[in-house]
């Protein structure tokens, strides 16, 4: 692989089993026990799916280890690992999707089929974006993905503060982050980044992230 681009890992999570015992040595035990507390048959799935699709990518990067991939969390709640690849999960519709990068990123998703909920829009859209009718799903995307860029999260602005345009979110009036907004099987996705890349999008069936965790290249 080649590590000076930013390559996303897609899993088809609707059909995954969370009680399938060769998950396990994959899965972290805090990640485990939290998986066991859930009720929502869809959310065990994709929580799981976004724990194997991080383990797989890691791997396919170049990372050893065994198990489940070590990470810490920044004090705003982003995951990374020390010295490590900078990496960005998120899931939606019935996938979870992983990317990873050699600079730090923030990715997000979501079904280009949602439907908006009301009221998405007064939450979302800057006075700017509401006044030339931006696409508000599109728009979402851009920004939580430049929310997880900054490691803000839900604790980050009110969107309604950043102005996606022209391949950026503006802060303050200011490019704050270059993203990259895209349609890849069905999704829309998007990557902010410092600095334009070079993106590789990979779908993933099951049987081909359990042979990555297992080491085998696929």
């Amino acid at each position: 692989m080649e590590n000076d681009s930013v390559s996303i890992f897609v899993l088809d999570a609707a059909r995954l089993d969370p009680d399938d015992e060769r998950w396990v040595p994959f899965r972290a035990a805090p990640s485990a026990a939290a998986l066991g507390r859930m009720q929502n048959a869809r959310a065990r799935r994709l929580s799981l799916g976004a724990e194997l699709v991080l383990g797989a990518a890691l791997r396919l990067y170049g990372l050893s280890f065994v198990g489940a991939p070590a990470y810490l969390r920044a004090p705003g709640g982003r995951p990374y690992i020390p010295g490590g690849p900078h990496f960005s999960i998120a899931h939606a519709g019935r996938a979870a999707a992983c990317a990873v990068s050699p600079e730090p990123i923030g990715f997000d998703m979501e079904s280009a089929e949602r439907r908006i909920m009301p009221g998405l829009a007064d939450r979302v859209l800057s006075p700017r974006e509401a006044e030339f009718g931006a696409d508000v799903l599109r728009v979402w995307v851009a920004k939580e993905s430049y929310l997880k860029y900054t490691g803000e999260g839900l604790a980050g602005p009110d969107m309604r503060e950043l102005t996606f345009e022209r391949g950026a979110v503006l802060r303050g009036g200011r490019e704050a982050a270059q993203v990259r907004l895209f349609e890849a099987g069905g999704y829309i996705m998007a990557l902010s980044s410092g600095r334009g890349a070079d993106i590789r999008v990979r779908f993933f069936t099951e049987e081909e992230i359990f042979d990555a965790l297992c080491g085998r290249r696929t």
